[in-house]
Parts: structure tokens; sequence; C-alpha cells
């Protein structure tokens, strides 16, 4: 059931707030985790793994938070019947479009914040993407050199009981008996 909010310039500053210091957070995580995968320190991958998807959730709940306070300030002007506003729907409004009613100083720091939110969403962006990219090079490099090691495999790796195992990102015992 979707929440009806009312539009509160406080409120909204404050969403924005907290969604950069989640992404902040959210950029220490993955710090950690790309510090932990370059030293080969896998055995809280799948803890940190959990923290990321938790403050991604978390995210997305603000986000929705944020989105239904601009709709209700699309919805507030639209019935001021404001020479600005006019035409203006209430969701999907680019949000500058949204600003350009506010007073100077609600403009400066709400323009502020969303700069700030936008930069700081990329840059946790970019730092998923080379991540994924490295895990995904040293997934081919441990793949690679097992089918160099052991050719008559065809690439399939197994447990140590001879049942076939996905070739993911778990991590993997050698058996020197192999």
């Amino acid at each position: 059931m979707k929440e009806h909010y009312a539009w509160n310039f406080s409120a909204c500053t404050e969403v924005l707030a907290r969604e950069i210091a989640l992404l902040k957070r959210t950029a220490l995580v993955q710090e950690e985790a790309r510090s932990a995968a370059a030293v080969r320190e896998w055995s809280g991958f799948a803890k940190r793994q959990r923290d990321a998807e938790r403050l991604g959730r978390e995210f997305d709940r603000l986000e929705a938070e944020r989105c239904a306070l601009f709709a209700a300030l699309g919805e507030s002007l639209s019935g001021r019947g404001s020479p600005k506003a006019e035409g203006l729907p209430c969701e999907g409004t680019p949000f500058y479009a949204l600003c350009a009613v506010l007073t100077e100083s609600e403009r400066i720091e709400m323009g502020k914040l969303y700069r700030e939110l936008k930069f700081e969403a990329v840059k946790v962006k970019m730092m998923q993407q080379s991540f994924v990219q490295y895990l995904e090079e040293i997934k081919n490099v441990a793949a690679a050199f097992i089918e160099s090691a052991f050719p008559s495999r065809g690439g399939k790796l197994y447990s140590a009981l001879g049942s076939r195992i996905p070739a993911d990102m778990r991590s993997m015992i050698v058996n020197r008996q192999v």
C-alpha cells in the first residue's frame, strides 16, 4: 500500500541527508570487501554481502520516501494553480523543475544535497562495477588455472566426495590427491 506524504521541506532534506549517509556507509562496506578480496581474505565475504544487501534495501525504502515527498510537492504546486507549477505531473517531474518553485535558500540547500546524493550514487555504482569486474577476473584466472592444470576435467569442478559443484565465487579447496 502506497503511503501518502504531505510536502515538508525539512523532512525532504532529512531524507536526502540520510540517503547520502547511507551511500557513504555502502561505499565503506564496498571498500572493506574490495580490500579483503585484494588480500584473498574470503572468510567474511558473505557477511559483507549481506550488509550491502541490507543497506540496499534501506536505500530503496528511503528513495521511495523521497519520491513520495517530491510527488507531494508536485501535488501541492498543481493544487495552488501556481504559474510555475501548471502542467507539472505529481510524479516523474525532474528534480530541478520542482525546486524552481522553492525559495532561493531552500533551492540552494536542496540542490546541494541532491548533487551530493547523485555524486555518492555514481561513486558507489562505479566502485561496485570495478569490484565485480575484479571478482570476474579472479574467477576467470582460477578457472583457466584449473583448466590448464587438469585438462581432462573439461572445466568441471568436483567436491572432495566426487559430486559436481558449480564454478562460482564460493571458496574452493584443491585436493592434493587430484
